[in-house]
């Protein structure tokens, strides 16, 4: 096969898959680690002009020159790795997390502690919105069935109010706020559906995220009913 076929064939792909790899690259840099090697895996990566291709790009492209590294019997990696994961679930113990998650809240406003730009009411008192509850900090492990609880009481007037509950992350380890300022961006949301007699005068509520093995599940409980209302959303752990 000519080489200038061979790379109309290829590049087009192998282009793509180095653009992944640097974005992945600088995402990780983001959260404080580094890349100590790329591992390619799956029947592509088996061609030599592939891989010298994407070893090219990553020797001289790059600072930091990453070594690239083919894995034994790659065309099968993937498949294996999800056969042993099903076949033995403890093999994963936890996950370092990249980001800090966690919910978005609103609290009685404080004069000159709070910015003024995030000042509200509920029900005629002033409150403080979207300030971000930390549940999961940067770094931390989590693991398979852990979960963040928050326990709150409302007290309602406006009985039609609406409202919603929602998951929040960022790569600071300590954000205040779930604002760009402090690199928040909302991860998950549910919407909470107002009863048909409205609000009671008080409500006890749970917000909970839970760790699933590929997911978070958010939960939003009302302690008084024992209604659930919940969602599901994959993470990038």
């Amino acid at each position: 096969m000519k080489p200038k076929f061979m790379a109309s064939l290829f590049d087009p792909t192998i282009s793509t898959i180095t653009s992944k790899i640097q974005e992945q690259i600088c995402e990780v840099k983001l959260v404080g680690y580094n890349i100590c090697c790329i591992i390619l895996s799956g029947g592509l990566s088996e061609s030599d002009y592939v891989f010298k291709s994407i070893s090219k790009t990553f020797r001289k492209e790059t600072s930091e020159k990453i070594p690239v590294i083919l894995s034994p019997n790659s065309r099968n990696a993937v498949v294996e790795g999800a056969l042993q994961m099903g076949l033995n679930r403890k093999v994963i113990v936890g996950r370092r997390s990249p980001y800090t998650y966690g919910f978005y809240s609103i609290i009685p406003f404080e004069q000159g502690k709070h910015p003024e730009h995030l000042k509200g009411t509920h029900d005629g008192i002033p409150q403080c919105k979207g300030v971000f509850h930390k549940l999961i900090e940067k770094g931390r492990i989590v693991s398979l069935g852990e979960s963040f609880d928050r326990k709150s009481t409302t007290y309602y007037k406006d009985k039609h109010v609406k409202r919603c509950m929602s998951l929040w992350r960022s790569f600071k380890t300590s954000p205040e706020y779930c604002t760009m300022e402090e690199q928040c961006e909302i991860v998950a949301q549910i919407d909470i559906p107002t009863p048909t007699n409205g609000w009671p005068d008080i409500l006890n509520h749970i917000q909970r995220l839970k760790v699933l093995e590929n997911a978070f599940k958010l939960e939003f409980i009302n302690e008084d009913t024992k209604e659930e209302y919940s969602t599901v959303v994959n993470y990038a752990l």
